[in-house]
């Protein structure tokens, strides 16, 4: 909450169980990696959630995201003003969330100029899109493993509803 626009936030490896919001800051959250920093939401909600107009330069680096359950990305809702929050994800492992609405993304539901980078998705669950579910446009998603993830209707490991996805 104490975190100005642009600040970084480093944090130590452990387990937090916890739900983390951005609050439409565009901040770097660091954890010291992803094998030893585990943000884990209690099945209380999406993990980390973008809600505002976060960019680019909003930026979750570095976490083992587990036991995220909600209607809007088990894992990380990007949803922001209709669908424009934009972060920056990377080094990620996310891994047991759960998406149970309508419009879910297990793993991740990723907004307008979203980007994923270097992430590991294992044992997600969702609706549409086990691992994640793209609903904003301009999305890139980079060197990522999708590993056991289940879409219940479409999408096990992706369900795009985009333009301008990429894929590398």
């Amino acid at each position: 909450d104490a975190a100005s626009e642009g600040d970084t936030v480093l944090v130590l490896p452990g387990t937090y169980k916890e739900n983390i919001h951005f609050k439409g800051k565009n901040i770097i959250v660091k954890g010291e990696g992803r094998e030893t920093t585990i943000i884990d939401g209690d099945q209380k909600g999406s993990v980390v959630s973008f809600q505002g107009d976060e960019t680019n330069d909003a930026k979750l680096i570095g976490f083992t995201i587990q036991n995220g359950l909600s209607g809007r990305g088990g894992g990380i809702n990007c949803d922001g003003d209709e669908f424009l929050a934009g972060p920056t994800l990377e080094f990620l492992h996310v891994k047991d969330c759960q998406g149970v609405g309508d419009l879910d993304g297990g793993g991740i539901l990723a907004g307008a100029n979203t980007i994923i980078r270097n992430s590991i998705f294992t044992n997600n669950s969702g609706r549409k899109g086990g691992a994640i579910l793209t609903y904003g446009n301009n999305i890139t998603i980079e060197n990522c493993k999708i590993i056991n993830n289940e879409g219940r209707e479409a999408g096990g490991a992706l369900q795009l509803q985009s333009k301008n996805i990429v894929i590398k």
